[in-house]
């Protein structure tokens, strides 16, 4: 009998991993020549444990130690050693970088098929009338903000602000913007910590993104569901941020421990309190003026130990 081997190449973060081999549809084998471990269900599957440090090359080709650097420099993140340490994953830039950061947390790939782009075209094509008050709301606040507070906004500006938003959804490769990431936190129905800088803070980009769509349909103690997805934007592309361990604490104040934005609030949130994000997070206390929210992450984790 003529034997084939079959075989695929796959790049590993120096995690832990089990696994096991299937045969056909349904039969599920061992690989009794390498270690084995029982998993939380009592199944038995192989065990690989990949804890070596990553030479100079790998590192760079998974994270992107520029970015990382920028991100600490303009205090973004990494500004206190008590909060988890993260690192930028590099994300491909092709106008879908904002879709594409969430599958690599979420699938671990790219989403080349714009599978969650679609996703977002669809949300927002079925419940238009109930976005439409948390976009007026974000717009006409940025729109003050950017261009004082006794500029006139009319509903046409509006309108048309909405229009180029649902154009941008409809191509395949014109950047997205806060609103998308807006609705992508609904999509995935976990709050995105967005870290940016400071120019872009001020034109209404980057801050904490909260799934409403979902909120009162999702159970209070949804693990998930309080679990925030943390990215960089800079300079117009969306990363991914990797944390340095499986569980620990984002921040969600900047450098000086004033708290990020809160991106497109419902018309009725007047006051940005503690009981309100703590519908959202699962907070820690830090030192002095800092806060962080909990996280677990089973996929991205890199150790440089």
């Amino acid at each position: 009998m003529k034997k084939h081997i079959w075989y695929k190449t796959v790049i590993l973060l120096p995690i832990s991993y089990q696994y096991k081999y299937i045969i056909g549809d349904s039969k599920w084998e061992l690989d009794h020549t390498q270690p084995l471990v029982s998993d939380t269900n009592g199944n038995m599957n192989n065990s690989l444990k990949l804890a070596h440090e990553p030479d100079e090359f790998e590192f760079h080709e998974i994270f992107d130690t520029y970015l990382t650097g920028i991100g600490k420099e303009i205090g973004c993140f990494n500004f206190d050693k008590d909060f988890t340490q993260l690192v930028v994953r590099r994300t491909l830039g092709d106008g879908n970088c904002l879709c594409n950061a969430a599958t690599m947390a979420i699938w671990n790939s790219h989403d080349i098929a714009q599978l969650v782009r679609i996703c977002l075209r669809n949300t927002f094509n079925n419940l238009k009338d109930q976005l439409y008050p948390y976009f007026e709301t974000e717009f006409i606040k940025n729109s003050k903000y950017i261009f004082g507070s006794s500029f006139e906004i009319s509903q046409n500006d509006i309108l048309a602000e909405w229009k180029a938003e649902e154009a941008c959804l409809l191509s395949q490769s014109r950047y997205l913007t806060s609103f998308h990431t807006f609705l992508l936190s609904n999509v995935i129905r976990r709050p995105i910590i967005l870290f940016a800088d400071e120019i872009s803070q001020n034109q209404g980009l980057g801050g904490l993104y909260f799934p409403w769509l979902w909120h009162e349909k999702l159970p209070p103690d949804e693990l998930e569901y309080k679990n925030p997805l943390a990215l960089l934007y800079y300079e117009n592309h969306y990363s991914l941020l990797v944390p340095t361990s499986e569980k620990g604490y984002y921040p969600i104040v900047d450098q000086t421990g004033k708290l990020l934005p809160l991106r497109f609030l419902p018309p009725h949130i007047k006051k940005n309190t503690r009981e309100f994000l703590n519908q959202f997070f699962l907070f820690k206390n830090m030192k002095d003026k800092f806060f962080g929210v909990e996280f677990t992450v089973n996929n991205y984790s890199y150790n440089e130990n």
